[in-house]
């Protein structure tokens, strides 16, 4: 793996290199546009394709949920799912009306992790700021399922890692401030078509982006083989698994999951331990989400002290929507954190003054 990281930056020093001796000729995608919008992972404007506009961070959430199949869920989310997605973005009032729920499904599914804050425990959109290269190819990679907020300073060089981009794509990519919706195409193009595995814990051979999006119903799989891609393998289906666990807050942790789960076992806090001990009813709340693939425990006492780890584990006893189970059990060590500054709500006299 060492070597392997070194073969990619020696290639990607030569690939800026020569991209600073040689006049470099865009490319244009027009061709992979029309086919991804043939299929739904893209929409074109009024003007078609419309390659040369250039895009905002806001257009970037909405190029990413979309090629990860998320558009339907995103558009199904309640306004209060919304609200309740949006509460840690300190600039969600400059987001458009119409991307509320993109930037929404985005935030709930990791796909950004915002620029910074001043608040402590907010993260902040700017949606309308530009949006660079390196901004969309991590975008692309969290649809990929690579997770993690130390992505961002490695996304050009994974992109190459992966076979998502050739090293002079990454190059011309992560030197952009501003990207068009030609650079967005191959970014897109490149992670459908690349034979790369989803992260997650799949077997690398199991499943593929566009797998993933025939099973879910997101592309048909006629679609899918007209257009050129790899033919889905339908077969056998891919093992229940978890994606991802996180802590939220000391009385909060939050449990993503590749497919559907069965709401009955999602739900049943016995199917969750805390530092090796079961969770009941009467000491947890398990509640699972409208998409049914997120479960959010919330502990009826708060983990202490503030910044303690604690092991989470997620049991067998989970089944999937087809009544297929978890396929192995998933432990992890989780540190349960409030950053949240103390306010006050109000003073009150409470004995007679005198």
């Amino acid at each position: 793996m060492k070597n392997s990281k070194k073969l990619i930056a020696v290639i990607m020093t030569v690939a800026l290199l020569a991209s600073m001796m040689v006049p470099a000729f865009a490319a244009n995608y027009d061709t992979q546009a029309s086919a991804l919008m043939s299929i739904g992972l893209m929409k074109g404007t009024s003007n078609g394709t419309d390659l040369n506009a250039k895009l905002d961070r806001e257009q970037g959430f909405t190029f990413a949920v979309r090629a990860m199949g998320g558009e339907a869920a995103a558009l199904a989310m309640t306004p209060a799912e919304i609200t309740l997605a949006l509460a840690t973005v300190e600039d969600r009032a400059t987001l458009q009306t119409w991307a509320r729920p993109y930037a929404a499904y985005a935030v709930k599914m990791g796909l950004t992790m915002g620029v910074g804050s001043k608040t402590e425990g907010m993260i902040k959109f700017a949606p309308l700021a530009p949006l660079s290269g390196q901004q969309f190819v991590t975008m692309m990679l969290r649809v990929l399922g690579y997770l993690g907020g130390g992505l961002y300073t490695i996304a050009i060089e994974k992109s190459v890692e992966l076979g998502m981009l050739t090293a002079g794509q990454a190059v011309a990519m992560g030197m952009k401030d501003m990207i068009t919706r030609n650079d967005a195409t191959l970014a897109i193009y490149g992670a459908v078509k690349t034979n790369t595995a989803l992260a997650g814990g799949v077997t690398p051979s199991a499943i593929k982006l566009i797998d993933r999006l025939v099973m879910s119903g997101a592309v048909t799989s006629a679609a899918a083989i007209a257009f050129g891609y790899a033919a889905p393998t339908m077969a056998p289906a891919p093992l229940l698994t978890v994606s991802s666990i996180s802590a939220t807050n000391l009385k909060q942790f939050v449990v993503m999951f590749n497919k559907e789960l069965d709401k009955t076992t999602a739900e049943d806090e016995a199917n969750y331990a805390v530092a090796g001990t079961a969770l009941t009813s009467a000491t947890a709340t398990a509640s699972l989400s409208s998409d049914k693939m997120v479960v959010t425990v919330t502990l009826v006492t708060a983990v202490s002290p503030n910044q303690t780890t604690k092991a989470i584990t997620v049991k067998t006893g989970i089944k999937g929507s087809t009544g297929v189970a978890l396929a192995t059990e998933k432990s992890m060590d989780l540190l349960f954190t409030d950053t949240t500054i103390p306010t006050v709500n109000k003073v009150e006299q409470i004995a007679p003054s005198k």
